[in-house]
């Protein structure tokens, strides 16, 4: 049997996971979920050890949880939505191709200098990692325009 004070301390732990959810977050359900598996870990771990104090327990139910941030922010990753994940994949790839791009205009800056003396490295490379960028950008814009 779950004392008073021990769900007066579950439910102001679960308040203060609450506050770091963002607004408009399904947050009951989660609340509830988490609510749940504090309540069957600390029921397992009174069976264990009958004799100890329940709030003693609780803290060290709560302390293997984790932070009311890290538990917010946990459950916030994993509750992506697929269009979320999808456009942070796409957001990745964007960016892995503009530094591949960024050091292939660096090794072509160099080429170039050396085949033709009158190139200036530093101004080839301005303008080659120029276009590197616009081209990302363009890549960039043709996704949000093709997600639309």
């Amino acid at each position: 049997m779950i004392r008073p004070e021990t769900e007066e301390a579950i439910e102001k732990f679960l308040r203060s996971v609450e506050k770091h959810l963002p607004d408009g977050f399904e947050t009951e359900d989660l609340i509830v979920d988490l609510k749940e598996h504090i309540i069957e870990a600390l029921s397992n771990k009174m069976e264990a050890r009958p004799q100890e104090d329940q709030l003693i327990i609780l803290d060290e139910v709560l302390e293997e949880l984790g932070a009311p941030e890290e538990i917010a922010d946990e459950f916030m990753h994993a509750h992506l939505t697929e269009e979320e994940k999808v456009e942070a994949l796409i957001k990745t790839k964007l960016l892995y191709r503009l530094v591949i791009s960024i050091a292939i205009s660096i090794a072509a800056a160099l080429v170039l200098v050396r085949l033709i003396e009158s190139l200036e490295f530093y101004t080839t490379l301005s303008v080659l990692i120029l276009f590197a960028v616009l081209e990302t950008g363009i890549r960039s814009w043709q996704f949000t325009q093709q997600r639309k």
